[in-house]
């Protein structure tokens, strides 16, 4: 996979960005259409799966990451908020 912004054709590269980006790009998901099971708006979420390097990137509560880990089923949980350790 190629870094950078994701596009319809090319998947986000799963080690610069938190897992939850690769969820929804796998299952053709928007921002917007996760936005009532997560509790959560469009733009936090966005901020949520923006790069691990980009300054705007927002850290995600504790209580988003239960309701994330509750709607993926356990696919995605706290620790793929967190940077990988090489990185």
């Amino acid at each position: 996979m190629r870094p950078g912004p994701s596009t319809v054709q090319t998947p986000p590269d799963p080690i610069t960005r938190p897992k939850l980006a690769l969820y929804l790009w796998e299952r053709n998901l928007r921002f917007r259409d996760v936005e009532a099971p997560l509790g959560r708006s469009y733009e936090y979420i966005r901020l949520t799966c923006l790069p691990f390097n980009d300054p705007k990137r927002r850290e995600p509560d504790e209580e988003f990451v239960g309701r994330v880990q509750a709607w993926t089923q356990g696919a995605v949980t706290a620790a793929d908020f967190q940077p990988p350790v090489n990185q």
